[in-house]
Parts: structure tokens; C-alpha cells; sequence
């Protein structure tokens, strides 16, 4: 009698654990949020008890057994994605009046699926249990699989149990199936909640590339400031700001989960006739990403919003999409939560907004963080290598033909241009990378091409002595009668190795800033030919 009630504290504590329904992504979690944030690992002990004042009961046919005190404990084995499972390691029983319960198997499994709202449901295998009274005894059990209940996810978690327990063995007496109720409360680990997916890994990375071998670290700056003019419609008023800006400093820089940081200032000024007074600066979470983007969502702020006398609070959460590129930018158009205010305070208030990044340059939101290939210039096309260039090393080329740019509003066409950097890190860890010491542009006709930052410069994927070259972090502002656009980096060209290597550009340049006649992007063709070092091989080694 003791183990069939095992049994079915067993299979109440599996229930509080998992769902029977397979789930395609589940992860047990710190806190309810969807995505998960905070998951617990493979390691973490489940445990349940019964519920202060409750009882576990076990209606077996020949006998209805009733116990005070069951518990079960588990160690998670597959912290998820899928469902969730594990070993149970223990399962104890007491008050079970004249009843014995023996345990055959106390090494079982469970699984736990999500459900909603950080809840989910639980399933067993492998448990079987003895339950005896008066001479009769019956073995009940959980073979290939049973859902045992619902788990229902909070600072401290439960279950409340129902479930039928298939007969193992034992005679005509023994009900098959028995039905079983128990009231638990997880008592380890604590909060818990089930969710159908983790947060995605995110880095904030320097180079526009799905795997980030240049991340940005802790303590990284992000600074951004508005462009255009900050409008909040706040129902009583339409609050302007043409002057806005937010600091902040990166505390979690990935890859687990959002990148997360604290807001250190926000700003308001040239507001016409309100006033915008800031109470909290909160935090802000940067995740979902996605080709460079990603979203940026500011979290627990406050801002006081007067006009003529009335006054609104408004804060909580709000969105921003974020654009990766040399220089990032953030926008949002949603809403503000009213937190206090009379009746003419709009609740919501819709926002919107969109903020330049200064800081940092350039900026991407990137899903991994890896190491990339080993990367060397070498002096032959030989691999692996036999005489690499050094730091410091000369980089230089100039263009051959036009270097054309289809801007949108004109195609600005130079015959010369020219580039020079030098080498910081020549590998092999990582990619090859240094800074751009001169970019320059002329003959252009009617046009102008003045560069304002020059960046830096990376050499990567090798391959038979080829390669990528990368300009980043660069700007440069085009004019043709009046019309001006500013256009930055990446541009990424192929490299082909040689006694004299050549480069060809494969892509276009985003808009940094400019009116609508600015094409984003534009469309970039360009050939150079490497006049320093000579001759130049890219190689992995």
C-alpha cells in the first residue's frame, strides 16, 4: 500500500512538471516572461509536498488509502528546448493509517510541456508501486507514459491533481484504473514558471555578421538623440519635444538571452509651453534579431508631462525598433502607459519618436557569438602559410575604372578614389583588422564627395587565397546641386589574391541621414586594384 501511494505522489509531482502534450519548446523559467529570460539549467532539483491542511488519496477498489504526508524530488536532465525532463530520485510517504505502499521502482521519469500564462503539464514513466491492506496487495505504475496533472507556474508553484493510475499486477479486487487526487506545492525551485520558449542569444556586435566575432562587452555606452522631434499625444495635449536624448550602460552584454543595461539619463528640452520632468530612467532590453536589427525596449521609466497647469505620469514599457548600420537608429510609434492623471490624460498616449545612436559606431544586433576562422595576409598563395605580413602592415588601393554610386536623387560617378589603412591585428585569431587612415575622393564632375569618418577595415573568409574586405564605421556626404545625403558603412568588396590583388565591391551603402530623394541603400560599384602589400593572399593559416 505504502508504494501505490508513492505511486501517486509520484505521479501528482510529474504532473506539477510537465505536460503529456509534446510542446515545441519549453524551458523552466525564473520569471513570467515570454520569452524566458532566466531559465533554470540541466541540475536543478524539482521537489513537491502536499499541500499544508490536504491529503493524497488513492481509490484503489478494495480500498480507499488516504496519506498526510507524500513528496517527491527530481533532478532536470534536459533543461529544454523540447519538453523539459528529467529523473525522479526520491519519493517518501507517511500517515498512511494501516496501509503499507512499497516502492519497486523509485527511478522514473517525468516531462514537463508548456502551457499558457506560465503554466504547463506533467507526464511519468517508469514508476511502479505495491500498495497492501489486509492481505491484499496491488502494483500500479506509470510504464510508457502517463499524464499526471497541471502545473500552475508563480513565486511559488502548484498542482492540483487528478489523474488515473493503470493497474500493474494484483487481482480482481485491484481497480484498474485507480483514481488518485493530490494537492502539492513545489517547494524547490523558487519562483517557477514553464514557457514555450527561451529568449534568443543576442550580442551587440561591430560588424554586420551573423555570427559576431566583435562584440561590444560590459559597460558599453549606448547613447542615442532624437531626430526630428520627440511627440507624445497626451489627450489634454500634444506634447513636442525637438531636443531628447537617452544614456545608458550595457550590465549583461550576452549571448544569454536580451542584452540588458540601466538607463543613466533622459533628456527633454525645447518643449514649446510643457514641461517633460523625468522621475525614473529605468532600464532597457535589446533583443529579436534579426539581419543586424533587433528591438530596443525601454522598461520601469517615468516622466511627468505639464501644460497650463495639468499634469500626467506616463512610463512603464515601450518599444523601439532598432536599425543596425555604421551609424544605428531607434523608432518607435507606440504608446506610453498612463500611470497617474486626471480624465484628460489620454491613457494611453501614443508616441513617437526615433533616435540617431551615437554610441556605439557602428552597432548591429546579432544571434551568436563565435570565434571566427583563422585569418592571415600572406606573401604566397601558399597554405598554410609561409611568410605573413606583420602588424602594421600598409594597406592601399586605388580605384580602377569609376567608382559609381546610384544615389536616387543622381549617380555620383568619381575616376578617382583611393584608400589607405594599416594593420592592428594580422591574425591568426580572428579576422584580419586595422584602421583606415585615408579614404579619398576625386574628379567626380559636378558632384562632391566629402568624407567625414574613415573607419576601419577587416579581412575575413578565406578561401584559395581570397577573401572579404570590409569597410566599416565610415561616412561620407554626397552633394549635387543642393542635394545632399550622407552614406556609411558596411561595404563589403571581394578580394582575389594575386601578385597583385584586386577588390570589387558586392553590395550598396546604407543612408545615414538626407531626405527622401536619398536612396536607402544605394547601390555602390567599385574596383581597386591593391597596390600595397604586393603580392597579397588571404589565408587561413
Amino acid at each position: 500500500m505504502r508504494r501505490i501511494l508513492l505511486l501517486s505522489l509520484l505521479a501528482a509531482t510529474a504532473a506539477m512538471f510537465v505536460g503529456a502534450t509534446p510542446a515545441s519548446a519549453t524551458v523552466l523559467c525564473k520569471t513570467a516572461t515570454e520569452p524566458c529570460t532566466s531559465t533554470y539549467p540541466a541540475g536543478t532539483t524539482l521537489q513537491t509536498s502536499l499541500k499544508s491542511g490536504t491529503q493524497f488519496t488513492l481509490e484503489a477498489g478494495f480500498v480507499n488509502i488516504a496519506c498526510s504526508e507524500t513528496s517527491m524530488k527530481g533532478e532536470v536532465t534536459n533543461a529544454g528546448p523540447g519538453n523539459v525532463s528529467g529523473t525522479i530520485t526520491s519519493i517518501s510517504f507517511g500517515g498512511c493509517g494501516s496501509v503499507t505502499v512499497d516502492v519497486l521502482n523509485s527511478k522514473g521519469t517525468f516531462s514537463i510541456a508548456a502551457g499558457t500564462g506560465g503554466n504547463g503539464t506533467v507526464a511519468l514513466t517508469g514508476v511502479e508501486v505495491t500498495f497492501a491492506w489486509s492481505g491484499t496487495s496491488c502494483v500500479y505504475g506509470f510504464g510508457g507514459g502517463t499524464a499526471a496533472g497541471q502545473l500552475s507556474g508563480g513565486s511559488m508553484a502548484s498542482m492540483t491533481e487528478e489523474a488515473s493510475v493503470p493497474k500493474i499486477g494484483g487481482g480482481f479486487s485491484c481497480a484498474s484504473p485507480a483514481n488518485w487526487k493530490a494537492p502539492l506545492t513545489v517547494t524547490s525551485p523558487e519562483p517557477l514558471y514553464v514557457e514555450d520558449k527561451a529568449a534568443e542569444p543576442v550580442v551587440l556586435c561591430k560588424i554586420a555578421e551573423e555570427t559576431c566575432t566583435s562584440p561590444y562587452g560590459k559597460e558599453t555606452m549606448i547613447e542615442g538623440t532624437i531626430v526630428g522631434s520627440w511627440l507624445l499625444k497626451a489627450g489634454f495635449a500634444e506634447i513636442k519635444c525637438t531636443g531628447a536624448s537617452i544614456n545608458g550602460s550595457v550590465t549583461n552584454p550576452g549571448p544569454t538571452g536580451p542584452v540588458t543595461g540601466t538607463v543613466n539619463s533622459i533628456g527633454f528640452s525645447s518643449c514649446g509651453s510643457a514641461t517633460v520632468d523625468v522621475l525614473k530612467n529605468g532600464t532597457f532590453a535589446i533583443g529579436s534579431p534579426s539581419g543586424g536589427n533587433g528591438t530596443f525596449k525601454l522598461e520601469g521609466f517615468e516622466v511627468t508631462v505639464s501644460v497650463g497647469g495639468t499634469s500626467c505620469v506616463y512610463g512603464g514599457t515601450v518599444s523601439f525598433s532598432l536599425t543596425g548600420g555604421a551609424t544605428a537608429s531607434l523608432k518607435s510609434t507606440g504608446s506610453l502607459a498612463k500611470l497617474s492623471g486626471g480624465a484628460t490624460c489620454a491613457s494611453p498616449a501614443s508616441l513617437t519618436a526615433e533616435y540617431k545612436v551615437n554610441l556605439p559606431e557602428p552597432l548591429y544586433v546579432e544571434a551568436k557569438e563565435g570565434v571566427s576562422e583563422p585569418v592571415v595576409l600572406c606573401k604566397s598563395a601558399t597554405s598554410p602559410c609561409t611568410g605573413t605580413y606583420p602588424k602594421g602592415t600598409v594597406v592601399e588601393a586605388a580605384s580602377t575604372g569609376s567608382w559609381l554610386l546610384e544615389a536616387g536623387f543622381a549617380n555620383i560617378t568619381c575616376t578617382v578614389n583611393s584608400v589607405k589603412g594599416e594593420v592592428t591585428n594580422p591574425g591568426p585569431s580572428g579576422p584580419v583588422a586595422g584602421t583606415v587612415s585615408t579614404l579619398s575622393f576625386s574628379s567626380c564632375g559636378s558632384a562632391t564627395v566629402d568624407v567625414f569618418k574613415n573607419g576601419t577595415f577587416s579581412i575575413g573568409s578565406p578561401s584559395g587565397g581570397n577573401g572579404t574586405f570590409k569597410l566599416e564605421g565610415f561616412e561620407v556626404t554626397v552633394a549635387v546641386f543642393g542635394t545632399s545625403c550622407v552614406y556609411g558603412g558596411p561595404a563589403t568588396f571581394s578580394l582575389t589574391g594575386g601578385t597583385t590583388a584586386s577588390l570589387k565591391a558586392t553590395g550598396g551603402l546604407a543612408k545615414a541621414s538626407g531626405g527622401i530623394l536619398c536612396a536607402n541603400p544605394a547601390a555602390l560599384s567599385a574596383n581597386y586594384k591593391v597596390t600595397a602589400p604586393a603580392p597579397l593572399y588571404v589565408e587561413a593559416s
